[in-house]
């Protein structure tokens, strides 16, 4: 998917990240995130602890957005990886697309889902959609299913689950330049920690 490298200050230290963009390419109220509150999470504990007026440089967009293109979409997000799949899906549904689109999510962290009332609303009047809420093992076994007539597959979340969904999605078929990928705790270039 597509993100940006958000950067800000805290007294004297610099703090930099890559966020993914959860909002679709046609929102013109600016750019939507979800960010994760971590322990060791330098700027996403700052963001959380933001009241307002603080300044934050955005350097990007940066990525492919993978709603471009033709034919049968197999998006899986792991946890926070429902960023990306979620622009991707609300840009496709603004442009009601007949392609079909397939969402697997999977959640570790208990308690509420996010954003799965607003999937679940958005795959009632949008029949191209459709959505299965698991654990993240849940959609690891899920994808073999999911993956058949699908052209084409975009995966995020944390290598400890994209991994063994790509080699899935690569075993139902799937050529490896028809998945994209969007692991979150790998390094991209510039983003710092």
């Amino acid at each position: 998917g597509q993100w940006t490298i958000l950067q800000s200050r805290d007294g004297d230290r610099v703090l930099k990240r890559c966020f993914s963009i959860a909002s679709a390419p046609s929102d013109r109220h600016g750019l939507t995130y979800y960010v994760e509150r971590t322990g060791a999470g330098g700027i996403s504990n700052w963001l959380h602890a933001c009241q307002g007026g603080e300044e934050v440089e955005v350097r990007g967009p940066h990525g492919k957005f993978p709603g471009e293109g033709t034919g049968a979409l197999l998006l899986v997000a792991f946890d926070t990886g429902i960023s990306p799949a979620w622009a991707v899906i609300q840009d496709m549904a603004e442009r009601k697309s007949a392609d079909p689109v397939r969402l697997l999510y999977g959640w570790s962290r208990g308690g509420k889902t996010p954003l799965a009332h607003e999937i679940a609303a958005l795959a009632v009047s949008w029949p191209a959609l459709t959505v299965t809420f698991l654990d993240p093992d849940g959609v690891l076994r899920a994808i073999p299913g999911a993956a058949a007539g699908m052209g084409r597959a975009a995966v995020a979340g944390r290598v400890q689950w994209l991994d063994p969904a790509k080699a899935a999605l690569l075993a139902a078929g799937l050529a490896p330049e028809r998945i994209a990928e969007e692991p979150y705790d790998r390094p991209k270039p510039g983003g710092g920690g």
